[in-house]
């Protein structure tokens, strides 16, 4: 075997809040107006009559929230891959049905390891996770360019491009468990 055959398999950890935040505030988020954050109050629900989705302020107050979590890939003690997951909602509007919300955020990859399935790994970490935790919804909003590694893991682009004013074009993205 030759060492191009050879396939180096990368684990998935829980890293801590302050080594994610470091990357996300030089890479992802650079002068993130109001500073880079653990969550968002963004949350997403299905509007009754309407049947679609909504991207709206809310859902779980932070201080309940004790399911974030932040995972990474380190390849030699260097974190080239980050995500984080965290709870945004347990209710629906229709009484028969409850579903629970977590919302996907934060995805990087370093652009030295791109193309090299650490996001489609990431990703499928964070559903498995999720899903554990008994989420019924893992949703997201993912840049533009971003967009196609989630469709891989099994999310749909549920809305329109949108401009978020710093990052976009992003749209809402979501995927059933």
């Amino acid at each position: 075997m030759n060492g191009k055959d050879l396939k180096i398999m990368h684990e998935v950890e829980e890293i801590k809040w302050e080594e994610i935040k470091k990357i996300w505030e030089q890479h992802l988020w650079p002068e993130k107006k109001g500073g880079v954050k653990p969550t968002n109050n963004w949350t997403l629900t299905m509007e009754p009559y309407l049947f679609t989705t909504v991207l709206k302020k809310g859902g779980i107050p932070k201080s309940e929230n004790s399911n974030l979590q932040f995972f990474g890939i380190k390849i030699d003690s260097e974190i080239v891959c980050v995500n984080s997951c965290f709870m945004t909602s347990s209710s629906h509007p229709f009484s028969y049905k409850e579903d629970r919300y977590w919302r996907s955020r934060g995805l990087w990859t370093s652009p030295n390891h791109r193309r090299k399935g650490l996001s489609f790994k990431i990703l499928t970490h964070t559903s498995e996770f999720v899903s554990k935790h008994d989420a019924t919804w893992l949703w997201t909003v993912p840049r533009k360019s971003a967009l196609s590694v989630y469709e891989k893991v099994g999310f749909v682009k549920k809305s329109d491009w949108f401009n978020d004013g710093q990052y976009g074009p992003n749209c809402v993205a979501s995927k059933y468990l």
